[in-house]
């Protein structure tokens, strides 16, 4: 019998993972598993070398992409425990051990609560504030990060079952009022002990709450090549850090770089530039990240990469959504800046870590369409307050003229955005992008990188693929992109955004494929499918279809590897037995005799003879009709 999924937590932003049989015990020297009756739960917890299977993950990475919506068949028919994920969707779970506590808080808060079968609670909610805590005296924890929590009906280790206390809407919290709930149990040397996401075990942190100290920990991060924001960020689990003033932290800060570069100067053969033709700023951020040595190098280790947009925009980056006219590039651009703002997963499924400030700017649309298009995917969301975005549309912004990139500075330090997304590149450059490569190169050396690393944000680029005839030779997607040759070598993070078949549903319904083109210093993520669905209200909602394998069909799936073989093999005419033998994605001969049908029939090959095909098409743009908003 299929497991029903508690009413308030059937939120389709919500991710669930399958855990083990609620009885089944993993020996951890012979890795082996048995199962124990309850009665034995007391002294099996005592025992180290068993550990619990009914609380454990059973599929790897799932913290990011193998985890489950509420209405997935297979999460359903999973016969043993299953647990929720903080973080998406907003979701934290105050997780209350102790039973004083807990009571008290069970008269406090009016949200959904469970009863654990530890006899405990957990008490739901929607946060921005996304990092994990242990309470102090192991109370309990807050999760908010990629920890889990066994959700009704499982059972526990101990025979007890997970049960709804409080059928209620999950209550939505403030950053203020979520730090006033947690901050009383918070310890008092340290604000938290971060929850590692990966095995769900507390990591300890040094207490630290003296001066003293945190300079010395401050010049330990700049030692080890971390930006003044990283910094600023890392030593925000210091006491007196975290309630200091600006100024008491950019004292700090200014003290410890200048001292970190007096240091270094002392220390290595590098000390001879001050007095020969090079003059050193010692108060320079710039010349201190800029400037090291071979020495430097032996125990650097490269900071973990901070993301606006977990998996898809990294902070202080530059980076491109691309895609041919009519893929819907600025519906996917408007959408993610909202979530931006907002602090809403982007698709449903890439978090964003906590909200940001937005600046668009758009020389394709004025406001009266920018403003209908914002307010339908605003309404698809539930979304009714105003966000921290702003927009500056037609303002003639030629970015590489400095009268234009004064103005633009000055609003830019103004109202400080995390991430700027421009609609277009070619429209907001008064240069040839594929002509004036080096006025290209100079744009991005000269003004957008000065401009990431002074003021912390992100730059995200809508773009467009080069036009092509059918006697134009395929390659990789990002040599398409215009003006290539410079800006490929500039960009840390590109999307590719395409259609992958005709509209469905008539005219209410449309599906994009979202492909991952680069991502510098991570790994290549899974293509995914997003529908863009147009309501009788007037809402356009934004929904993740799943992974494009699972989504699109086989032969579907096949003609698009058929075409990406084509690009890589630059081929123009050939025959079928070259493409049955090439076995592009792994498909055999029927489907790929079914996926040319496919391609002859959207107008992308044509025939000559048989078993004899020329392209016809471009392969990239394949231009459905528009879907009205």
């Amino acid at each position: 019998m299929p497991i029903i999924i508690p009413k308030q937590l059937q939120n389709p932003y919500f991710r669930f993972v399958k855990l083990g049989l609620w009885n089944s015990w993993k020996n951890q020297k012979t890795k082996t598993f048995k199962t124990f009756d309850p009665k034995e739960y007391e002294v099996l917890k005592q025992d180290k070398v068993w550990k619990p299977q009914g609380k454990a993950p059973q599929e790897l990475g799932w913290q990011k992409t193998n985890n489950y919506t509420y209405d997935d068949i297979s999460l359903l028919e999973h016969l043993n425990n299953l647990g929720i994920i903080g973080g998406y969707g907003s979701l934290c779970i105050l997780d209350i051990d102790n039973r004083e506590l807990a009571e008290e808080l069970l008269n406090k808060f009016e949200t959904f609560t469970v009863k654990t079968g530890s006899q405990g609670y957990h008490f739901y909610f929607k946060s921005p504030h996304k990092t994990n805590h242990v309470f102090k005296d192991k109370n309990g924890e807050w999760r908010a990060d990629r920890y889990q929590a066994v959700i009704p009906p499982s059972r526990h280790p101990n025979g007890n079952y997970y049960e709804v206390l409080k059928d209620l809407p999950i209550k939505e919290l403030s950053e203020k009022e979520t730090i006033e709930i947690i901050s009383p149990y918070l310890r008092e040397e340290n604000e938290s002990l971060s929850i590692s996401p990966l095995d769900n075990e507390p990591m300890e942190v040094a207490p630290l709450d003296r001066s003293r100290e945190e300079m010395k920990a401050v010049c330990s991060f700049i030692m080890r090549g971390f930006n003044q924001l990283q910094v600023y960020e890392q030593m925000n689990q210091f006491v007196k850090w975290k309630d200091g003033t600006p100024q008491y932290r950019d004292l700090t800060y200014n003290k410890a770089l200048k001292w970190c570069l007096d240091t270094r100067l002392k220390s290595n053969p590098l000390e001879h530039l001050e007095s020969n033709t090079i003059k050193i700023d010692v108060e320079s951020e710039n010349w201190t990240q800029a400037l090291y040595t071979d020495r430097d190098l032996e125990n650097y280790q490269m900071p973990s990469q901070d993301y606006i947009v977990i998996d898809m925009i990294p902070r202080e980056q530059v980076g491109i959504l691309v895609g041919y006219s009519g893929e819907r590039k600025t519906f996917v651009m408007l959408h993610t800046a909202i979530c931006i703002a907002s602090g809403k997963p982007v698709f449903g499924i890439m978090d964003v870590p906590k909200k940001a400030k937005v600046l668009i700017i758009d020389e394709e649309n004025g406001k009266p369409e920018i403003a209908k298009r914002i307010k339908s995917l605003k309404a698809g969301m539930n979304i009714t307050d105003p966000l921290e975005i702003a927009y500056l549309s037609y303002f003639n912004s030629k970015l590489d003229q400095p009268s234009k990139q004064k103005k633009i500075l000055e609003f830019i330090e103004q109202y400080k955005p995390e991430v700027i997304f421009v609609d277009c590149l070619q429209r907001v450059l008064s240069i040839d992008i594929d002509k004036e490569n080096q006025l290209l190169s100079e744009f991005f050396t000269s003004f957008i990188r000065p401009t990431v690393t002074k003021h912390k944000c992100s730059w995200v680029f809508v773009h467009h693929y080069r036009k092509r005839d059918s006697k134009s030779k395929y390659v990789n997607p990002l040599d398409e992109i215009r003006g290539a040759s410079e800006l490929r070598n500039y960009i840390r993070f590109a999307w590719g955004i395409q259609r992958p078949g005709k509209v469905v549903n008539g005219n209410d319904t449309d599906k994009i494929l979202i492909k991952q083109l680069k991502m510098s210093n991570a790994p290549a993520s899974d293509d995914r499918v997003i529908s863009f669905t147009n309501q009788q209200d007037g809402s356009l909602t934004v929904k993740f279809e799943g992974f494009a394998e699972d989504v699109l069909n086989t032969e579907q799936l096949c003609a698009e590897a058929i075409k990406q073989w084509l690009i890589d093999e630059n081929k123009i005419t050939f025959i079928s037995s070259e493409v049955i033998d090439a076995e592009p994605g792994g498909f055999k001969k029927t489907t790929i005799n079914s996926a040319l049908k496919i391609l002859i029939n959207t107008k992308i090959l044509k025939k000559l003879k048989k078993g004899s095909y020329e392209l016809i098409g471009q392969i990239l743009d394949e231009k459905p009709q528009e879907v009205s908003t």
